[in-house]
């Protein structure tokens, strides 16, 4: 993630490889799932946190601005929690009482 956004703010462009395979490991115990959840819940806010300044000062257009820092960041960060809170433990459990829901 981190080298996505000092990519994109050197104007980079990117391009979307579908068929690429990336071969991943399970973590060996309990506590090391812990942790890799963990840094995997907290990166991108602390990523948010270092880089808000640079994408501030950087000299890329006022449109790919606002879209690295709503889109990349507070998108993911705020509003998708409450989207997953509300499809989960609102709208499926009253499909249990309302079938038309």
């Amino acid at each position: 993630m981190d080298i996505a956004v000092r990519a994109h703010l050197h104007g980079w462009k990117f391009i979307f490889l579908n068929d690429v395979e990336c071969q991943c490991e399970l973590p060996e115990s309990y506590e090391a799932y812990r942790k890799q959840q963990h840094r995997w819940h907290s990166g991108p806010m602390q990523l948010f946190r270092l880089c808000l300044p640079a994408i501030i000062r950087s000299k890329i257009s006022l449109s790919k601005k606002f879209n690295m820092i709503f889109l990349f960041f507070l998108l993911r960060k705020l509003i998708l929690p409450f989207y997953s809170f509300t499809l989960f433990c609102i709208i499926l459990p009253m499909t249990m009482f309302v079938p038309e829901a």
